[in-house]
């Protein structure tokens, strides 16, 4: 499953409204109350719970990156080949999102 948002969005807010549909992203970096999806993209963040759903560039799918010459989609690249930098506005994004399991406390 996959979930198109916009990249302004505070981390914590993402994950409220995918929790209604019984998602969850996962990516929870240390600053997730008070940091962007667009932040964590550009700064290829990490967070707590990266061995369980990976690093930001583990869950995205693509994004639309706006350039002063034009605006187009593109897959992120992965850590060790940072020289392929695009330089722009992170605008649109599409990540893996994944059902949430809740634990049944058993009485």
């Amino acid at each position: 499953m996959t979930a198109c948002i916009e990249c302004g969005i505070i981390g914590a807010q993402m994950e409220e409204g995918l929790k209604l549909y019984g998602v969850t992203m996962g990516h929870e970096p240390d600053s997730v109350e008070f940091s962007s999806l667009g932040g964590w993209i550009s700064t290829r963040a990490s967070g707590m719970k990266k061995n369980l759903y990976g690093n930001i560039e583990d869950i995205l799918v693509s994004c639309v990156v706006v350039t002063p010459q034009v605006s187009a989609s593109v897959f992120i690249v992965d850590r060790e080949s940072s020289s392929n930098a695009v330089h722009g506005l992170v605008s649109l994004v599409v990540l893996t999102a994944t059902t949430i399991f809740l634990a049944v406390k058993e009485t």
